[in-house]
């Protein structure tokens, strides 16, 4: 049933039934057909990062669990209104303009007029979003699991079905291994309806602190987690670092008092002062800094990127500048 409706609001899109508004300029529209974990904040940080000296970049968000039912534009004065995902591509970008809101082209319509000199807006997920005309739409899909090969929920974890891919040109694979060991002519045949085939490959940097350095620093500590897809988060910790225990929580964790409380009691069981966490952890972590400095326990956090292969991201510049000088010529 869930799958015949899926077909059947696309299809009414498709035929011009329900409409579809397009942004007077350009916008690149990120999404995928998974219920998560598929790389699409850390994407638009290197999507935004990899353009904004071309272009003069506006991104918008989501505006998922935004309490203001009006757009969000971010600034200093109200940063903490964001989600964790706005604030940290807010950051991680050198605070390129950046609106959150529900209404995706109410958000649009604010930040241009707030910021009339951009000319080109990513947008982080919208490919579910068919009331958004977007001029480039990329589809992100894991590389371990990529979406023909799941399956809709509640079977699988796919959100959409596996036909609405076909609409989309560029498919990147995120979380991928280097890129020698892809067979591209192979997975290519897999997908032929896509014109450009990517794959992004995660790279970690080193450590950071939200809190005081101890002597002891990162020799050994508790991993802690709140994201969809924990397993390369781990896999990278426990190869880097002597991880001691590990607690795993859902995708968009709001961290409460307690939590910390029940983190901290771990710690001094398992006689460990570090903890490493993910960057979009750290950003709802950062408000209990207190507590763990009272606790003698410091909190890391470890940067992570989605990157392209140089050849790739020649390939997507290229497509890129084409499709984006095309589309500002209408």
């Amino acid at each position: 049933m869930l799958g015949f409706l899926l077909w059947l609001r696309h299809k009414l899109y498709d035929s011009g039934v329900l409409s579809s508004w397009t942004p007077p300029v350009p916008l690149i529209g990120i999404g995928n057909l998974e219920l998560g974990g598929t790389g699409k904040t850390p994407f638009t940080i290197y999507l935004a990062n990899l353009l904004k000296h071309q272009f003069s970049i506006g991104i918008v968000n989501h505006g998922y669990k935004l309490k203001s039912k009006k757009p969000i534009i971010a600034s200093e004065k109200t940063k903490d209104l964001l989600n964790e995902e706005a604030l940290l591509i807010w950051l991680s970008t050198g605070q390129i303009p950046l609106v959150s809101g529900r209404n995706r082209k109410k958000a649009i319509l604010s930040l241009l007029a707030q910021h009339p000199e951009i000319n080109l807006l990513i947008a982080d997920d919208i490919l579910q979003h068919r009331k958004i005309n977007p001029h480039i739409p990329i589809l992100l899909t894991p590389y371990d699991k990529p979406y023909y090969k799941n399956r809709l929920m509640p079977l699988g974890t796919l959100r959409d079905i596996k036909s609405r891919a076909k609409a989309i040109p560029v498919l990147v694979y995120t979380y991928s291994p280097v890129l020698d060991n892809i067979d591209r002519p192979q997975i290519k045949k897999l997908t032929p309806w896509h014109e450009l085939i990517l794959f992004a490959h995660p790279s970690y940097k080193e450590p950071k602190a939200i809190t005081s350095f101890t002597e002891s620093g990162l020799s050994r500590a508790i991993a802690i987690c709140g994201i969809a897809r924990p397993k390369n988060f781990l896999s990278h910790v426990k190869n880097h670092y002597e991880i001691v225990n590990s607690i795993c929580f859902r995708d968009h964790k709001e961290y409460t008092v307690s939590d910390v409380e029940n983190i901290i009691l771990l710690c001094h069981r398992n006689r460990v002062s570090s903890i490493i966490t993910t960057e979009k952890d750290a950003i709802k972590l950062r408000k209990f800094k207190k507590h763990f400095e009272d606790h003698d326990i410091s909190v890391f956090y470890l940067p992570l990127s989605l990157i392209l292969h140089p050849d790739d991201e020649q390939l997507l510049l290229t497509y890129l500048s084409e499709k984006i000088t095309a589309h500002g010529q209408k």
